[in-house]
């Protein structure tokens, strides 16, 4: 009997260390993805930004939106990103 729960112990272990180390490797790849739209847009990123899709164009966002409505029946908004300068999608103020 102690030698199940010591097993069941080391498994749970074991699945929280990967879980953690994929919460780090998250949390770095995020950082990476924020200091590229940095350096490619020449600002600082914000924070809430880095974490959003980002369109190249209001064309683009629109065909997208247009796409999710299709799909997913959610009606979106398209707007530019004043921390970015690319174009981002909202379903605030449809």
């Amino acid at each position: 009997m102690r030698r199940r729960k010591a097993m069941a112990d080391g498994r749970r272990r074991a699945r929280a260390r990967r879980r953690h180390a994929a919460r780090r490797r998250a949390r770095t790849e995020r950082r990476e993805r924020d200091k590229a739209v940095s350096a490619s847009y020449g600002r600082t990123a914000h924070q809430a930004c880095g974490r959003k899709n980002r369109y190249p164009s209001e064309g683009v966002a629109q065909t997208r939106a247009i796409a999710y409505e299709v799909l997913r029946g959610q009606e979106l908004r398209v707007y530019r990103c004043p921390y970015c300068g690319g174009w981002h999608l909202t379903s605030h103020g449809v």
